[in-house]
């Protein structure tokens, strides 16, 4: 069996977009990705005023089908995404 792990997936916001269309299309992506794979996701941002967001997920059972999952519907989201997983100590 394999141990659960934490998703943090961060990104840079293109220059001049519109953040509040941005947060809403993050979150409906989120709203998918829990109903498909039950993981709850959380998005941040920089506390510094960076134009930098990070998504969390935690506690991911199946790293390789969420990771699929991932990459089906993120298209249309800031490009790159940075992925790193964790597990908690």
């Amino acid at each position: 069996m394999t141990e659960a792990a934490n998703c943090f997936i961060y990104y840079k916001l293109p220059t001049g977009c519109d953040t509040a269309a941005l947060e809403e299309q993050v979150r409906s992506f989120q709203v998918e990705i829990a109903r498909l794979s039950a993981v709850q996701g959380s998005l941040h941002r920089r506390l510094d005023g960076a134009p930098t967001w990070m998504e969390v997920y935690p506690g991911v059972s199946d790293r390789p089908a969420f990771e699929a999952l991932l990459a089906r519907l993120s298209a249309g989201l800031p490009q790159p995404r940075q992925t790193e997983w964790f597990v908690e100590m």
